[in-house]
């Protein structure tokens, strides 16, 4: 008989990753072994038998990661040190363990830093673990506000972090022998999501997965040559939550389609579009110093199904662009249709003034650069777009259907065409390219219409997001 082989071995040879990422879901199938994980408690069993119940010595010991010639911060210092930033407070006794990706936390002004500042008057405290890889993140312990605390993990490697998160949490949130948080959520349903089981089936708390992207999409997988792995583990981790939360209503129909078991505990998160937040942030990238080539930049932002319409977009804009090398048109989004997209492209002749960027975390920095927006989705799932475009003043050509149709005037606020129609794209487009008075004009309108109309109760909202978080409780 053949000798024993260790199953891991023909893959490792390939990637090591590999054998991370399989030995990864088999820890997650353990559930109730989870205490007999070495890998994960090694380090932690040897901190917790130096200190007694009383006293948290690894704590504060633990240095904070800081830039070459600056004095060491203790981590306790950061959690004590005086906040960044001033809040508001109406919060309750809840206390928030956070496990994100999402590195624009760390981002002054940033859409996602300001929701977390405003998200802080609510709960009694909000810790946030960012996994991040080394040379991604100055700082690895910082007090936002007197309630928000940020620690990264600088892990050496994408299948680490979610260890380091785990070990990052036991040795900051545990004091006197307790465990500080009541709710643990994980933004995404692999690293952050196995990271946030661990922890939460340690420690006996509720654990939420927010999913805030279509994972399912089939070019998800071709994005990363990790999200193979991470798709793998996926469903472990949503089986193991007691609680599910999207930003829409598609992804949540798309979850339960997926995982129809879970429907009955899968909710989506309140919605509010923060028209104040989008106009007044600082954007993060700059489309003109991304493409000096460009001196007028029409940008598209699309899902790229065959909702979104891009196809009619470039067709629309392609004469354009044929006839003035200088005009440029940045294409924004991932979907099931973008290899065609890129396809027609080619076919038009344009694919030297046309450039593809994968969807970002927020669309605000790329709008405040961009001269002109077009729009021709029916999907609504992407009404945002209208909305955060007139929110930073940035002129728009779309559908009359939709919000654009019920809040925007044609030829007042927005020039809006009777249904994806390329011959109006066309015709609209050269109407503001001719005339950068009537592009002021237009944006300026647009921003009043969306303020006038648009419900700007923020506290209502954060009321509602704090009770759909709650619920798992």
């Amino acid at each position: 008989m053949a000798a024993s082989r260790d199953p891991y071995s023909d893959l490792s040879d390939l990637d090591p990753s590999r054998k991370a990422s399989a030995h990864l879901n088999e820890l997650i199938d353990r559930g109730e072994g989870h205490e007999d994980i070495v890998i994960l408690d090694e380090r932690i069993q040897a901190r917790e038998a130096e200190r007694t119940v009383e006293t948290n010595e690894a704590l504060e010991e633990a240095v904070t990661t800081v830039p070459e010639g600056k004095e060491e911060v203790l981590a306790r210092e950061a959690r004590h040190a005086s906040p960044l930033l001033e809040t508001y407070s109406e919060r309750d006794s809840v206390r928030l363990l956070i496990f994100t990706k999402n590195f624009t936390y760390r981002q002054l002004g940033s859409l996602s830093q300001k929701r977390l500042v405003e998200l802080s008057g609510l709960f009694a405290e909000i810790h946030v673990v960012i996994l991040s890889e080394m040379g991604e993140e100055p700082e690895a312990t910082v007090r936002l506000t007197d309630n928000v605390w940020l620690y990264s993990t600088e892990s050496t490697s994408w299948w680490k972090s979610c260890f380091d998160a785990y070990r990052t949490a036991n040795e900051q949130l545990v004091f006197a022998g307790g465990f500080r948080a009541d709710i643990v959520i994980a933004e995404d349903p692999f690293e952050s999501g196995v990271a946030a089981y661990f922890i939460a089936h340690k420690y006996d708390r509720p654990f939420q997965v927010h999913v805030l992207e279509d994972i399912y999409e089939p070019e998800f997988k071709e994005r990363d040559p990790h999200n193979m792995w991470r798709l793998m583990a996926a469903p472990h981790v949503l089986k193991r939550s007691a609680c599910i939360r999207t930003n829409s209503e598609y992804l949540r129909a798309r979850v339960t389609e997926h995982h129809p078991e879970h429907s009955e505990h899968t909710e989506t998160l309140p919605l509010y579009y923060n028209l104040e937040a989008w106009r007044d942030m600082t954007p993060t990238v700059n489309l003109k110093e991304r493409y000096p080539q460009f001196k007028f930049i029409i940008l598209h932002i699309s899902s790229m199904s065959a909702r979104s319409h891009t196809v009619e977009v470039l067709h629309g804009a392609a004469p354009l662009l044929r006839m003035y090398p200088t005009i440029g048109l940045v294409v924004i989004g991932n979907g099931p249709y973008r290899l065609a997209i890129e396809k027609q492209v080619l076919a038009l002749g344009i694919q030297s003034q046309v450039a593809f960027e994968p969807m970002p975390d927020e669309v605000i920095s790329y709008m405040k650069s961009a001269n002109v927006l077009v729009h021709l989705s029916e999907d609504p799932e992407e009404d945002t777009t209208i909305l955060e475009a007139a929110a930073v003043k940035l002129p728009i050509i779309a559908t009359n259907g939709g919000i654009a149709g019920t809040i925007l005037t044609d030829g007042e606020s927005a020039f809006l065409c009777n249904g994806a129609d390329p011959a109006c794209v066309s015709y609209r487009l050269k109407s503001f390219l001719n005339d950068n008075l009537s592009r002021t004009r237009f944006a300026m309108n647009a921003e009043e219409a969306v303020f006038e109309r648009i419900e700007q109760d923020y506290m209502a909202y954060l009321t509602a997001y704090r009770a759909s978080v709650e619920r798992c409780v």
